[in-house]
């Protein structure tokens, strides 16, 4: 589970009273600015708040040609090499050939922190496995949690996590990111919240399935709680915390995908709802990179749970509604003619 960071104005080198190694303290007080590996031009809620620090923005992206204009500054791919702290923030399709180029220019002594609520097609891989088989490097984190676009750019307050093995990783990311207006919790479990924000993805469908079906208050709130118990299964058979799903990373996602109109998984939810006999391509065709994403998420959590063997009714329904085209209408009968379960 997460750990409260601090509301705090200074640099680590004021807190070194806090726990912070002298390492630790003297590199924070210098690190004035922070790698970025993301399309510039497609702003993300975590490329908001990166912006709206104390550290200058160093942008890289393959495909970026103009300079960018919102107060990053576009650099070579060599340039990453000179930053403590690169984070990536892309779509888990990328993130395997990013990450062997940047893995060509940097070294162990680097910190990679990723945003990516994905899992890699055809695997299990997450984000982290990625970068810590193509990169040199080993202190890699995980940033994640209920973080909207409208609350950041309003300057709403807000939260997240840090998920890392290592210390150094949770107090750099607090340097770069942490604010008046942005608090951020500490996890030890990087699989378990990176396998708990993605499985939030799959409740979420269903969750905007249950909404365009009328189905009521009690069924989403049934969705929301069943959901978190699964999550937390699958994570405890996979290397995980089984507590984790029930923090930011899992509960606080989950929270953020389904409270409000607008979350692309959500809506997928709502469009199977009176479309689920269309099929994957159709799905593909009018959700893009998001439906892939989902398409990959099922297919390699119901291959790793005929391993594990749990009863996670949730995902088997899921793939019923997506895979195998059943009318949301018999998803649902099927899961409340489910025999009486222990809370």
């Amino acid at each position: 589970m997460e750990k409260d960071g601090l509301f705090r104005q200074g640099t680590a080198t004021q807190q070194v009273g806090s726990g912070v190694s002298f390492f630790q303290c003297i590199w924070t007080d210098i690190m004035d600015t922070v790698g970025y590996v993301g399309d510039p031009e497609g702003s993300t809620e975590f490329y908001q708040i990166l912006l709206k620090g104390d550290c200058e923005v160093a942008c890289w992206w393959p495909d970026a040609t103009a300079e960018a204009e919102d107060g990053s500054r576009l650099v070579d791919l060599e340039e990453l090499a000179d930053l403590s702290v690169i984070f990536v923030d892309t779509g888990i399709a990328e993130c395997r050939q990013l990450a062997r180029r940047i893995g060509d220019v940097i070294t162990g002594r680097h910190i990679i922190v990723h945003t990516i609520r994905g899992i890699e097609a055809n695997t299990i891989n997450t984000a982290s496995k990625i970068l810590y088989e193509e990169t040199p490097t080993r202190r890699i984190g995980f940033v994640t949690g209920p973080l909207r676009l409208d609350d950041i750019q309003e300057g709403r307050p807000a939260s997240a996590v840090c998920a890392s093995n290592f210390p150094e990783v949770h107090d750099l990311v607090e340097e770069a990111m942490m604010s008046s207006r942005l608090r951020i919790y500490h996890a030890r479990d990087l699989m378990g919240a990176e396998l708990s924000a993605v499985y939030s993805r799959l409740i979420a469908l269903m969750s905007g399935m249950g909404r365009a079906l009328g189905l009521g208050t009690s069924l989403q709130g049934t969705l929301f709680v069943r959901g978190l118990a699964e999550m937390s299964r699958f994570v405890g058979a996979h290397d995980g915390d089984e507590r984790t799903p029930f923090g930011l990373s899992g509960a606080g996602n989950l929270y953020a995908d389904t409270a409000i109109d607008g979350n692309i998984d959500f809506e997928m939810g709502i469009h199977l709802a009176a479309h689920a006999e269309e099929g994957e391509e159709e799905l593909i065709k009018n959700f893009g990179t998001p439906a892939r994403e989902i398409l990959d998420i099922l297919a390699a959590f119901e291959e790793a749970n005929e391993k594990a063997e749990l009863d996670l009714y949730l995902l088997d329904a899921s793939a019923a509604l997506i895979t195998a085209g059943l009318p949301a209408s018999q998803v649902v009968k099927g899961l409340m003619s489910l025999p009486a379960l222990e809370e």
